[in-house]
């Protein structure tokens, strides 16, 4: 039988309830908590008992602050004296607990006891808080850009779409978080004034653990099913990579704290570390391992080319140049966008966009998008043709006043091709396309 377990602290740092309540169940069941650490809490089995729990904040404590100060020190004796015994400290929370069976409380004053959790908040999460919003909605500002300048190139990348889904839900989850605590806040301040009452914190523990729930099947999901495997190992790195990160950062906080050191040149150093590993990964690791993604996949691509130049115009591979623009595939759409010419000569050339769509709600807009006309184009319109000689479903082609022009957009099936020649087709060559694309 095992005599400790350990668990990931879920709770919100002010649920004060929450964590007394917790911890008072578990030791009516034989687990007496042992550790209070940042991320991570240690229970050892004893006899199942009635424990009294107490979590109460003291904001001029700091989690890097190598040893308590004179006035937590004093503090901490204070309430040595009405029985109650320090189970450990995580920043400003401090957890007690006694076995008598009616404990003098340690705080006796709600307003003093509401206004601790909002000092230690505003020394502790509501930064963090207020910081992480604003990053997610610059990622997802970022991201919305990314879908303005091109809607096919964003929809055809896994990882787009992991972040996407992953920013919304964070974003979601602390936004709730905060608005949770703050609406708190602002009533349990009027009870305590009005009735001084103290008002029980409430839990939203549950919608942590959905959104955290989510979050790790939006990544596990997209991981697991992404068409680049390669790409799936990056993402696998680098989420590795950030988490030895924090664990380095932390044994070094904890080293610094037992050696001495004070908190604010822990507090710088992890930022130096942090900072430093972050960049050699982000302009070292990262770029490296991307080269030989990006080399193996454009082996991969070469070889397996829609439509060649080389087989409209005749000639060997060797003769022309390929160059892709675009070459993206995720659970929505596979997407290319290829520029080839001969090599030695730009005059003649051939671009063409190709896009499988998997979603079929998602073909109007492929369609819409492919189709769309540059704004310094001012009388053009795609108009239908007869899809017949390429053997489409459907065929449009551009015309610019009453004249038309080498431009094309092709549909088979769920694949659109639209292609831009520098030249004009010839029946054969028209042929040559249908016989590929069907």
């Amino acid at each position: 039988m095992r005599q400790t377990k350990s668990i990931i602290r879920t709770f919100e740092f002010h649920d004060r309830s929450g964590i007394q309540k917790y911890l008072e169940n578990q030791a009516q069941k034989g687990w007496m908590l042992e550790n209070l650490g940042k991320y991570r809490w240690k229970f050892r089995r004893k006899e199942p008992r009635e424990v009294h729990y107490a979590v109460v904040y003291f904001p001029e404590a700091d989690f890097l602050d190598p040893a308590p100060g004179e006035a937590e020190e004093t503090f901490r004796e204070f309430c040595a004296h009405g029985g109650w015994q320090l189970v450990g400290s995580n920043g400003q929370m401090q957890v007690f607990y006694s076995e008598q069976e009616n404990p003098i409380p340690i705080e006796t004053d709600p307003l003093l006891e509401v206004e601790n959790i909002h000092r230690a908040m505003k020394k502790g999460s509501l930064p963090g808080y207020c910081l992480l919003i604003l990053s997610a909605l610059l990622q997802l500002w970022v991201q919305g850009m990314a879908i303005h300048n091109s809607v096919l190139q964003y929809l055809s990348h896994d990882f787009n779409l992991l972040q996407a889904v992953n920013w919304s839900l964070l974003l979601v989850m602390l936004v709730y978080h905060l608005a949770h605590y703050l609406l708190w806040y602002r009533k349990a301040r009027r009870v305590a004034r009005e009735q001084n009452v103290f008002l029980e914190t409430r839990s939203a523990k549950w919608l942590s653990n959905i959104l955290t729930a989510l979050l790790a099947l939006g990544f596990f999901g997209v991981l697991v099913t992404m068409q680049d495997r390669a790409l799936a190992l990056c993402l696998v790195f680098s989420v590795a990579a950030v988490y030895g990160i924090l664990a380095l950062t932390e044994l070094v906080r904890k080293k610094m704290q037992k050696d001495g050191w004070d908190a604010r040149t822990n507090r710088k150093t992890n930022l130096i570390i942090t900072v430093v590993l972050v960049l050699i990964l982000r302009f070292v690791l990262a770029p490296a391992w991307v080269e030989k993604v990006e080399e193996k996949n454009r082996r991969d691509r070469e070889a397996a080319l829609p439509v060649t130049i080389w087989e409209l115009l005749g000639g060997d591979a060797e003769d022309y140049g390929t160059f892709f623009l675009t070459d993206q595939e995720s659970l929505l759409l596979k997407y290319q966008q290829i520029h080839q010419f001969p090599k030695g000569s730009s005059a003649t050339n051939l671009q063409y966009e190709l896009v499988e769509v998997k979603a079929d709600f998602l073909y109007p807009l492929c369609l819409k998008n492919l189709m769309g006309v540059p704004s310094y184009i001012e009388n053009g319109l795609f108009q239908k043709i007869d899809p017949t000689p390429w053997g489409a479903d459907q065929a449009w082609q551009f015309y610019e006043g009453e004249g038309g022009r080498d431009w094309y957009v092709l549909c088979y099936g769920n694949t659109i091709l639209e292609i831009i020649p520098t030249w004009t087709f010839t029946e054969e060559q028209i042929t040559t396309i249908a016989e590929t694309m069907r």
